[in-house]
């Protein structure tokens, strides 16, 4: 037998038809085949699974970078804003705020806590 196998194995003909005996095969149990489905089956499962999650992080991915990209935008557009806002602060002067309507105030009047009023209201609270 043993002599019998190592001239298979060395012509590798008779060695190859002897695995693929159908006798072989047909004695896989069905407990075998049923191990065999599931372990399939959850291969195909997990690697489902694995491409969604890969495909999500790429958008996630390539969402940040679209996001990134919009707040370096605003941020230039707000850096040009303050930027005017300052040129045009260091503009107002008095002299022009006269110029274009404004009065100077003679006398100031403050709201203090303890003072009590009728409150505001139209026509004397009538």
């Amino acid at each position: 037998m043993t002599q019998q196998i190592a001239q298979n194995i060395n012509t590798g003909v008779g060695f190859i038809n002897s695995i693929l005996d159908k006798k072989l095969v047909t004695k896989i149990s069905k407990t075998e085949r049923r191990v065999f489905y599931i372990a399939v089956f959850l291969l195909i499962f997990v690697s489902i699974f694995y491409a969604y999650f890969v495909n999500q992080t790429i958008r996630n991915v390539a969402k940040r970078e679209n996001i990134e990209n919009e707040i370096r935008t605003i941020t230039s557009n707000l850096s040009d804003l303050e930027l005017q806002y300052l040129s045009r602060k260091n503009n107002l002067t008095l002299d022009y705020a006269l110029s274009i309507g404004f009065k100077e105030v003679n006398k100031i009047n403050y709201i203090s806590k303890g003072t009590e009023t009728n409150g505001l209201t139209l026509h004397g609270g009538i």
